[in-house]
């Protein structure tokens, strides 16, 4: 018996649940680097990296929700999620003086 399963497209934008597992599982594997003391290393920072890009992700794409509770007090993840809603604020801002052809009220 065959069974064929069909691939769908991945979806364009990631869950959130998606941003929160990987952000914290790049958490995790920097943990792992100081646990070896590489603090510094490429490998550490490029998991300081991925943390922060997954969190800052987040707030941008789900800034109409509150902050997950795995990125409270998760050492950068918190300052991540809050500038991605400062970028998308910033994003929102200049879309809208350009609709308005840069006249404010």
């Amino acid at each position: 018996m065959d069974v064929k399963l069909k691939m769908t497209e991945p979806s364009a934008v990631p869950s959130l649940l998606d941003l929160i597992v990987n952000a914290r599982i790049s958490m995790f594997l920097m943990g792992l680097e100081l646990k070896l003391d590489c603090l510094g290393s490429e490998a550490f920072d490029r998991h300081r990296g991925d943390a922060w890009g997954y969190a800052e992700q987040a707030g941008y794409l789900y800034h109409d929700q509150t902050i997950p509770n795995q990125f409270v007090g998760g050492y950068e993840l918190e300052d991540a999620w809050h500038s991605g809603l400062s970028r998308y604020q910033e994003t929102l801002i200049g879309a809208q003086e350009e609709e308005w052809g840069g006249c404010c009220l």
